[in-house]
């Protein structure tokens, strides 16, 4: 009876060693494929950060742009104003 026990008790260890062992590879396999989703994350986010960066560069390029663009028109207008007074005092 004592021996029967025994091999129970042996084969019920045996399981919950098997069992645990399941338990602790798929714990690292997750541990595996969230370690590869965050890499993954963090390339992103740099490409991200990268593109924002160019973004913001570009637009600052359009600004400077603008007020050149601003600039000119204002000496056009300057000029045009220039000519019409010359040709009213022409005619």
């Amino acid at each position: 009876v004592v021996a029967d026990e025994v091999r129970n008790l042996a084969g019920k260890s045996a399981e919950a060693s098997r069992s645990t062992s399941e338990l602790i590879a798929a714990a690292v396999s997750s541990v595996e494929k969230g370690t590869q989703a965050m890499s993954s994350t963090a390339q992103a986010m740099g490409r991200l950060q990268e593109n924002s960066a160019a973004v913001a560069e570009i637009v600052q390029k359009i600004s400077t742009a603008s007020a050149q663009q601003s600039t000119s028109l204002e000496q056009v207008s300057l000029g045009v104003e220039q000519i019409s007074s010359v040709v009213q005092n022409n005619s």
